[in-house]
């Protein structure tokens, strides 16, 4: 489902090219050929395109600018551009060997990428025939291809084809992190729609996201504001925002609710994600709603309960260097699992003041005060079910149980969800 919503993101928005390539295959086999765009490192299908008698191709349509390919049959096939706007080009081939035998007769954009192509071709024969090394074939192609970006640098070929190497050699990205990202994204053409149909949004995003930027939510939040601050494509924009809102909302680090709720807020909440479904777009803004209000280093929404003994409190109202809250319920196999560990850790930090303020979220009672006869439970154990007003139920993301979250003495949140034994280093880290 989520595939085919971003396949959405990048079909229902943007212009289409006009019709620009015509062509010929001599002795073509087929009445239809395929045509179809690259996508990451698939191919995905696009349209057929039907080959006359003569062997003579239209594009009787327009289609998104980008990387395409005539797929002929198995093993015969080529690549081209589409380009977002430009001059008429017309192809000639013969079948078999059709990448081979192209030839571009007219048009400047796929004639610079058949060169640029071919070019690679040969270098990569030589260092099969022993004639270069493989360090001496990347000198080479990297000298031709300074030549070619210079010669052929106003084409859209060669914005889309710069995308492959995006990150900035002149920059350092120990000393000025938020510049480096930047050129990296300008590297990748995210102004270009060309782009989205080629392999290398795709990539760039996996590599920056997965091996260079830090996984720290702070971080991400600032990449945000540098990202989206370029002069960007709609498409490569939808894209990002989808990519990256499902990325933050399914991550299992913590934090990493921040920058899902930044993404919503820009977003999602103004009609930028139209390709959501009204009932999907509803989920995800319910969703950010409430977590919005338990964002790591910001102050924990105060609620009221009745504790065991039926005197009534807040969560404000405890005063303690740091308290654990925990919500619960005691028909929960994994609360059962938990409140063990919880009880070893309150042992071990009740002198350095923790507190813990265990909840239920169970509406039914009995279950909950047989547990709390049973089990020595010596902290504040608290219940709320006066639903005539708002409880802690509209102010805490509880999607599970339990749900913890470790609070200072000002009770900014300072971690949650985490083991129970992870949160040690928070309390020892402390002042």
């Amino acid at each position: 489902m989520k595939n085919l919503i971003l396949a959405l993101a990048l079909t229902c928005a943007g212009g289409l090219s006009a019709q620009v390539i015509q062509g010929q295959i001599n002795n073509c086999p087929k009445n239809w050929v395929k045509l179809a765009y690259f996508y990451g490192q698939e191919r995905l299908l696009e349209d057929s395109l039907q080959v006359a008698k003569d062997g003579r191709i239209e594009f009787t349509k327009g289609y998104p600018p980008g990387l395409y390919t005539i797929v002929v049959d198995e093993g015969e096939y080529f690549d081209l551009i589409i380009p977002k706007d430009g001059e008429m080009e017309v192809f000639s081939t013969e079948y078999p060997e059709v990448a081979k035998n192209l030839i571009w007769e007219k048009g400047l954009e796929n004639s610079a990428f058949t060169a640029f192509r071919n070019k690679g071709d040969q270098i990569n024969q030589l260092v099969q025939e022993g004639q270069l090394t493989p360090e001496n074939a990347q000198g080479v192609f990297a000298s031709f291809e300074e030549g070619w970006l210079s010669e052929n640098g106003m084409l859209d070929i060669a914005n889309i084809i710069q995308a492959r190497n995006p990150q900035p050699m002149d920059i350092d990205i120990n000393t000025n992190f938020r510049l480096w990202t930047r050129a990296y994204w300008e590297n990748t053409a995210v102004a270009h729609p060309g782009v989205v149909r080629s392999p290398f949004l795709q990539l760039n995003y996996s590599t920056y996201f997965d091996k260079i930027c830090p996984q720290s939510p702070d971080t991400l939040l600032a990449v945000i504001d540098v990202l989206f601050d370029l002069k960007m494509d709609t498409l490569v924009r939808n894209y990002l925002v989808a990519k990256m809102t499902q990325r933050f909302e399914s991550s299992k680090i913590m934090g990493m609710d921040k920058p899902f709720v930044k993404m919503v807020d820009l977003f999602y909440r103004n009609g930028v994600a139209y390709w959501e479904s009204e009932e999907a777009l509803g989920k995800i803004l319910d969703k950010a709603n409430e977590l919005s209000w338990n964002l790591i280093g910001s102050q924990a929404p105060n609620f009221s309960f009745t504790d065991s003994k039926g005197i009534k409190g807040s969560l404000h109202d405890v005063k303690s260097p740091f308290v654990l809250v925990v919500f619960w319920d005691a028909t929960c196999s994994h609360c059962k699992k938990t409140l063990p560990e919880v009880v070893d850790f309150y042992k071990s930090n009740k002198e350095k003041g923790l507190e813990v303020l265990a909840i239920t979220v169970e509406t039914e009672l009995n279950e909950w005060r047989n547990y709390l006869k049973e089990h020595d439970l010596a902290w504040i154990n608290g219940f709320d079910n006066d639903f005539s007003k708002q409880t802690f139920r509209h102010y805490y993301y509880i999607p599970t149980t339990p749900t913890t979250l470790l609070l200072d003495a000002s009770k900014t949140i300072l971690a949650k969800n985490l083991k129970t034994a992870d949160y040690q280093q928070f309390v020892n880290e402390q002042p």
